[in-house]
């Protein structure tokens, strides 16, 4: 369980996620977690709940190219998706 799934009443991730665009987010980001249970290079973004603009342009202007994680190439792929 991510930080998403165990805060859904506090976030309202509930109405949140009712909506195609977010669902696709959701999609991508669960392919990171199949890569990594922390959320990888973006877990500041993808486990910590960090949605502010300057936190999601920092991990894919430095978390995910300096590859700060040691991740596969697939899983920069699938973080630089998500």
């Amino acid at each position: 369980m991510n930080n998403y799934e165990e805060h859904d009443d506090y976030y309202g991730f509930d109405t949140i996620l009712d909506n195609e665009k977010t669902r696709s987010v959701k999609e991508l980001v669960d392919a990171v977690y199949e890569f990594s249970g922390v959320g990888g290079n973006a877990h500041i973004v993808t486990d910590d709940v960090n949605l502010e603009d300057e936190n999601i342009r920092w991990c894919l202007d430095v978390a995910i190219p300096e590859n700060i994680n040691n991740a596969s190439d697939e899983q920069l792929s699938a973080e630089k998706s998500a």
